[in-house]
């Protein structure tokens, strides 16, 4: 995720910048910015001064990269599940001819191929002066820059040439190795001026299951998520580094390190940061991504978020008030999940709804006194703790969101079974479900609380 925010990961030197490797894969969960560091990566080969003396200013990297991409020494392919190697490195292109108009098929160069036969060839470029570059012998370098390599079928893209890009098996080497490529039937083999720079998002696929010819041939990289980078970034007193170390956290316990979140999600909040900045991140960005790490589990989704811990008008995901018994009947119960889920769309501009995320004793909330006979006084009880709440003969009955239902008379919660039963008698509610056996306290407290607002 490029988020075009100044920050860099490393401290490269010109002595660190002549050693690149010629294969090399950045990888990490998503957002931790491994496309964003492909321009480095790419300046640190091709032109590593600019990139020392430049450094703090993105705006100059991007432009001397710009630079460089016009003059085709960077180019930009991104994999996916239906590229092929035709696509890459050699196909065939069918033309018409002149005078029969039948089809004829012509060889028709990939990118790959394309960007080996320009590190081959020594070029000059008038935009990109050749005192500029780094070139101590030979043609000129090239970098070819691959976003999302592990999203492709490696076999399928490179073919035989997957041994090829190997620095020993590269042209002019002890180990050269080159071969006749399908289409073209022409001689070919791998410049040793041409760099790999791959991105992969381990969210995608684990490094345990990637293509073994790919990870024998790389370096790799990690590009772990950077909390540090969002020191000092606070959204109405939300410390965002803590909101995403502790989130991150919470998802390693659950799932792997592998599908931790970026810091690139919230590098906006450098330059933004309101509530209504945040609100938009987690909507649009973090929460799809939640759903799809954890398949729609919504209850380990409350977890990293700290729900079941928070109070109500604070939780991002709450049980929905649909009643089990209502959907599947009274003898269903304990055969489904007791709760369906739903978003609490209020709580993304709720500022205490983040802080609970981190602590959930940073949030203040409404405790209950003691009546002068000594008793829990619920009369200050906030609204908002629970779903639903209705009021009948003196009697107050709440339905949580986690369907448990309390009564209170003159503010003094009571136990609340017995209160039902005789609620139920005057509302000619039967106590009885369809196998003639007691309704539990949730399903009797759900048909009396059905039948008061029939009522009222």
């Amino acid at each position: 995720m490029d988020s075009g925010q100044n920050y860099v990961y490393d401290n490269t030197t010109d002595e660190d910048a002549q050693h690149q490797p010629l294969n090399q894969i950045l990888y990490g969960p998503p957002g931790t910015g491994k496309t964003h560091h492909t321009i480095d990566e790419a300046l640190a080969i091709l032109d590593p001064g600019f990139l020392i003396e430049h450094r703090a200013n993105r705006a100059q990297l991007r432009a001397r990269f710009s630079e460089l991409e016009a003059s085709g020494h960077v180019r930009f392919v991104t994999f996916h599940q239906s590229f092929s190697y035709e696509d890459f490195v050699e196909g065939l292109r069918a033309e018409p001819d002149e005078n029969t108009g039948q089809l004829k098929f012509f060889p028709m160069p990939g990118i790959f191929k394309v960007i080996c036969e320009d590190a081959t060839t020594r070029v000059v470029v008038d935009q990109v002066p050749e005192s500029d570059l780094q070139a101590q012998q030979g043609p000129q370098a090239r970098v070819l820059i691959i976003d999302e390599i592990n999203r492709g079928n490696i076999s399928r893209i490179f073919g035989e040439l997957i041994t090829l890009i190997e620095p020993n098996k590269r042209a002019g080497n002890s180990e050269a190795l080159s071969v006749v490529l399908p289409y073209s039937k022409k001689t070919f083999c791998i410049p040793n001026n041409l760099y790999l720079i791959g991105t992969m998002n381990t969210s995608d696929r684990s490094l345990a299951n990637l293509d073994i010819a790919l990870r024998r041939r790389f370096v790799f990289k990690e590009m772990p998520p950077r909390p540090e980078l969002l020191a000092g970034v606070n959204v109405g007193g939300i410390d965002i580094e803590q909101l995403l170390t502790i989130m991150n956290l919470r998802i390693e316990a659950l799932l792997d390190r592998e599908r931790c979140l970026g810091h690139a999600y919230f590098l906006p909040l450098r330059e933004d940061p309101t509530i209504e900045r945040l609100a938009l991140i987690f909507q649009e960005q973090i929460m799809p991504l939640f759903k799809e790490y954890f398949f729609d589990d919504w209850e380990r989704i409350s977890w990293v978020l700290n729900d079941h811990r928070k109070l109500l008008v604070n939780r991002f995901v709450l049980p929905d008030s649909a009643n089990m018994s209502e959907l599947f009947g009274d003898d269903f119960e304990g055969k489904v999940q007791a709760k369906i889920w739903e978003i609490n769309s209020d709580a993304f501009e709720r500022v205490d709804a983040y802080l609970g995320v981190i602590d959930h004793t940073a949030v203040p909330s409404t405790r209950p006194s003691l009546s002068a006979a000594g008793a829990v006084d619920y009369a200050d009880r906030p609204s908002f703790g629970a779903l639903e709440s209705v009021e009948y003969d003196g009697y107050r009955i709440d339905r949580d969101a986690d369907t448990t239902i309390t009564v209170f008379k003159d503010g003094v919660k009571l136990v609340a079974y017995p209160v039902l039963r005789r609620l139920a008698e005057k509302l000619r509610v039967s106590c009885l479900n369809s196998k003639g056996n007691n309704y539990n306290t949730r399903q009797l407290g759900w048909h009396v609380m059905t039948a008061i607002k029939e009522k009222n």
